[in-house]
């Protein structure tokens, strides 16, 4: 809980438990956000941080697709397209504990 508060509510004054129950919200600006609200922020925010890694995983085989990159064969080739295409469709099936598509070797 407290890595949605701090990304999303750093300005608003709180202090943080261990549960929801425990959350004092000390900010006269707003009002305290329900349970439901912080676990759909905390949702996002792993959603966020999925994407991030994948964007990552991207960058990494950039300079495969490079024109003058010596791939060993044409099979090789279609292995990398396909794992890109992957870390590209990977955020449309992404569930929570999902692993990551496999890099080719």
């Amino acid at each position: 809980m407290d890595k949605v508060l701090i990304n999303y509510y750093s300005s608003n004054v709180w202090i943080c438990g261990e549960t929801y129950e425990s959350l004092i919200w000390n900010d006269k600006t707003t009002e305290k956000p329900t349970e439901e609200e912080l676990n759909i922020k905390w949702a996002e925010l792993k959603k966020e941080q999925m994407r991030e890694k994948r964007n990552e995983l991207l960058k990494e085989c950039d300079f495969k697709f490079v024109s003058d990159y010596p791939h060993s064969s044409d099979e090789k080739k279609q292995e990398w397209l396909s794992y890109r295409q992957s870390l590209r469709d990977f955020p449309s099936v992404w569930e929570e504990g999902m692993e990551y598509p496999l890099k080719p070797e």
